[in-house]
């Protein structure tokens, strides 16, 4: 082979495979869709099924499949919450593992959906897994504090202080990696 037929063999190797990588990168992110869509259809069949059977029906949502909530985790949530210590912390686990979106500016703020429990702190969210394994962390959203507004499908609505004490901002947050939309 001649130095030409070489050099056109591997620039169209190198084309191929940069057409590979973007298959996968889109096949990677059908399949992050649909294990969203999967989380999500069991949080609507759970709670079809406390609808309809009451609250024996409903899987408690304890971490790791029926462990304890450990004090290690708990030290999760407390050091990227506004915890004032490991009992408001513990609160906060317990309130958002319960269904709850918690809302109170004494010790926090969190939101448990999709098996994860998103803890809200002074800049930024952190996703933890039902093992309590960090999943993932935002940028630094906000200079003083960011509050929970609401979620629309596989997206987090969240209220940023970005100028206190009154320059509140809304932002959208994947719930899938934590970037800004």
């Amino acid at each position: 082979m001649t130095y030409e037929e070489l050099k056109k063999a591997y620039e169209e190797s190198q084309k191929r495979c940069s057409e590979l990588e973007q298959e996968i990168a889109e096949k990677d992110k059908v399949i992050e869709n649909k294990d969203l869509r999967i989380e999500h259809l069991t949080e609507l069949v759970l709670k079809r099924n406390k609808m309809l059977f009451g609250q024996k029906s409903e899987i408690r949502k304890f971490i790791c499949d029926g462990q304890m909530l450990f004090k290690d985790d708990v030290g999760k949530i407390f050091a990227v919450s506004k915890a004032q210590n490991f009992d408001d912390a513990m609160r906060i686990a317990e309130a958002a593992l319960s269904g709850h979106v918690v809302q109170d500016k004494s010790y926090g703020y969190a939101y448990y959906g999709f098996r994860n429990l998103y803890v809200l702190g002074m800049n930024n969210i952190t996703a933890f897994d039902s093992c309590m394994n960090e999943k993932w962390i935002s940028e630094n959203i906000a200079i003083d504090g960011v509050t929970f507004n609401k979620t629309e499908g596989y997206t987090m609505v969240v209220s940023c202080e970005m100028d206190p004490p009154d320059g509140w901002i809304t932002k959208r947050i994947s719930l899938s990696d934590g970037k800004l939309i």
